[in-house]
């Protein structure tokens, strides 16, 4: 089969259940026929795991919007649009700088997770997972998804932030709004295009929702500044590096990306785990007697079904060779790790789930200075869930039907996954 075939046949914007069910299949043809490959859309999407893993470390390859690459008008949260704001916040992500200012946040955000934070970790995750399987256990069915993995790293990443019992609906509310502005531009081609009036509606309801986090967060800082608290967001208030603090705005972008990264990606990687292990009946029965689970086993179901199936865009400031392939400055550059994550030249046996498989540097949370700021915790909140559940739900087991996936290749997860037990 030709390397066009696999091309054309290839639309990270299909509305294709297959494809949601399983890109496997074909990002492995685009790896054999076409593993950097110029889309339609007028970006390169990479594919190979050797590729994928060297551009992460790439200087030459930069995580700054266009308008900053351009250095456009300087955005002020003093502005009456709200819209500015929203994208002032965007550009102040970590996910969207470079180094330096990369550099100088990640090191003052380094400095609020202290030891006795990472300690009390495990402790509260324990106790939110109790919590929430304190009442189903008598049920013998659930829906994996909205009883379990969806509030387990909501209610956690708030207990670390210390937003109080009483605000979080309204919180969550923003931030839902919020994450739905910020992938509206991710649709806006091909079949997944929303309608005119859903459009105007997203963006309205995500401005206000930036104002609303805004307002709340420096309001929550400065209580932190009164009174400190065992909490993440006390440490981030008072974080210094060489004299450097976060200043507001900052403060609040960084609040946000732990809550977006720490929420709906921990969630998935809870639905996806689950979902591997209930479908290899061998890998389940080891995981069952080797509780709880050790980082090789979850690093492994990391790497089989990762919750991010590609990396945010990045563009070549520069001229570079990826594989034998031109790409020139300018050029805008998908990395899909998630396709790196089974590239069968460097993992033996890739489509095989291994909870021993020793050698194992997957891409799940990315490489280099990107590496993703919340990994530990997410390893820590996966652990405990599946070993909670499966040491509490005696016989889990997924349900008969198809598993709805979330329209949404780039985060990859169940939208509903039907369990029983007993």
């Amino acid at each position: 089969m030709s390397a066009v075939s696999a091309a054309e046949e290839f639309d990270r914007f299909s509305r294709d259940p297959r494809l949601w069910g399983d890109p496997y299949p074909i990002y492995r043809r685009l790896q054999q026929e076409a593993p950097i490959y110029y889309e339609p859309w007028g970006t390169w999407l990479v594919t190979r795991y050797a590729d994928v893993e060297a551009l992460l470390r790439q200087p030459g390859l930069s995580s700054l919007p266009r308008q900053s690459r351009r250095g456009g008008a300087k955005l002020e949260t003093t502005s009456t649009s709200k819209s500015v704001l929203f994208y002032r916040l965007i550009h102040l992500s970590l996910l969207n700088l470079d180094p330096p200012d990369h550099t100088r946040l990640r090191a003052l955000v380094n400095k609020a997770f202290t030891p006795r934070v990472a300690a009390q970790l495990r402790t509260s995750i324990q106790d939110c997972t109790d919590r929430l399987l304190d009442p189903l256990t008598g049920r013998g069915h659930m829906d994996l998804v909205a009883d379990f993995a969806y509030p387990l790293p909501l209610e956690e990443i708030c207990v670390l932030l210390g937003i109080p019992l009483a605000d979080r609906p309204a919180f969550t509310g923003w931030l839902d709004d919020f994450t739905e502005r910020f992938l509206a531009p991710q649709r806006e081609v091909g079949a997944n295009r929303p309608d005119a009036h859903r459009a105007v509606q997203i963006k309205r309801q995500g401005d206000k929702a930036s104002q609303a986090l805004f307002d709340y967060v420096i309001r929550l800082a400065e209580d932190r500044r009164r009174q400190p608290a065992d909490d993440l967001l006390s440490g981030l208030v008072a974080a210094t590096a060489d004299g450097d603090t976060l200043n507001d705005e900052e403060l609040v972008a960084m609040c946000i990306l732990l809550l977006m990264a720490g929420h709906e990606t921990t969630a998935n990687l809870i639905a996806n785990a689950t979902h591997a292990l209930l479908r290899h009946p061998a890998q389940l029965e080891y995981a069952r007697t080797h509780l709880p689970l050790d980082r090789v086993a979850i690093d492994e179901l990391f790497r089989y079904d990762s919750s991010i199936q590609h990396l945010t865009r990045r563009t070549a400031t520069e001229d570079l060779d990826v594989g034998g392939t031109k790409v020139r400055a300018g050029d805008r550059v998908y990395l899909f790790n998630g396709a790196a994550n089974r590239d069968p030249a460097r993992f033996a046996e890739p489509d095989a789930l291994d909870l021993q498989r020793q050698d194992n540097p997957h891409l799940a949370f990315a490489a280099g200075p990107h590496y993703c700021l919340g990994a530990a915790l997410a390893r820590a909140e996966v652990e405990i869930a599946l070993s909670s559940m499966l040491g509490r739900l005696d016989g889990l087991r997924l349900d008969d039907g198809p598993v709805r996936w979330r329209e949404n290749l780039a985060r990859r997860g169940p939208e509903a996954l039907a369990l029983s037990w007993g």
